[in-house]
């Protein structure tokens, strides 16, 4: 794995302080779920790492699943952000293969719940960093029946396969109250000691994030990188 890819982990690591900052309970609607194969999966449903205060509207999960030897996700949706009437969801993720040998991870994030109705501009947007031969598939979903991880309708669908990305789709969809939204990633790393991250959005229209509060939010940056840093040392050395 790069070293670029190690520095992208401190950007990515201002969502940790997301689970700091806030201290509601959480919606029970958002999920998120992770599929490294060979029945290597996990479903997160209003926790926290497992062991904190869940957040309103953000789920996480930090561990190992399968040949990843370090997922660090981070999902975010109403209230902490957007509204039902005013859908927003967010998945940031950091994904590592060990000394195994690489694989497949589909991450999925989803929300119910949302009534904004009639003619709906859905905009969906990504950014992040692969390893050399990885390839990454992101694709969103909006359906009317209101389903858990529903793929009715599909907005759209991007794929990349180059170290570095950054790019931005979106449809109209017809949409009747309420319904639900999902974003998916399949990730497919070449072999041992790849990795990728990344930021993807849901929203209509895209968001810009406010200055002051992304300085708020990258308070637990530095610990976060560190941790990720001693994560993959101590797995490799007991491979």
């Amino acid at each position: 794995m790069s070293h670029k890819i190690f520095l992208k982990i401190v950007f990515g690591a201002l969502i940790w302080s997301i689970l700091v900052f806030f201290s509601q309970s959480a919606e029970a609607t958002l999920q998120m779920s992770l599929d490294a194969g060979g029945g290597n999966t996990a479903l997160v449903t209003d926790n926290l790492l497992g062991d904190l205060n869940s957040a309103a509207g953000v789920v996480a999960y930090a561990g190992s699943l399968g040949n990843f030897v370090l997922n660090i996700a981070v999902g975010s949706s109403k209230p902490a952000l957007g509204s039902a009437s005013d859908p927003q969801l967010n998945l940031f993720s950091v994904d590592i293969t060990g000394w195994n040998g690489g694989g497949t991870l589909i991450l999925r994030l989803t929300d119910t719940g949302f009534t904004s109705t009639g003619a709906t501009n859905f905009s969906i947007s990504i950014d992040g960093a692969i390893s050399a031969g990885g390839t990454l598939m992101y694709s969103a979903f909006q359906d009317n029946s209101n389903a858990v991880f529903g793929t009715a309708n599909e907005i759209c669908s991007m794929n990349f396969s180059i170290s570095s990305f950054s790019d931005a789709c979106g449809n109209t969809i017809t949409a009747s109250n309420p319904y639900s939204l999902t974003l998916e990633t399949v990730i497919s790393l070449p072999g041992s000691l790849s990795g990728v991250i990344f930021n993807a959005n849901l929203t209509d229209p895209i968001p810009v994030p406010e200055p002051k509060t992304m300085l708020l939010l990258g308070a637990g940056l530095i610990g976060l990188a560190a941790w990720g840093r001693r994560e993959i040392k101590r797995r490799q050395n007991s491979d």
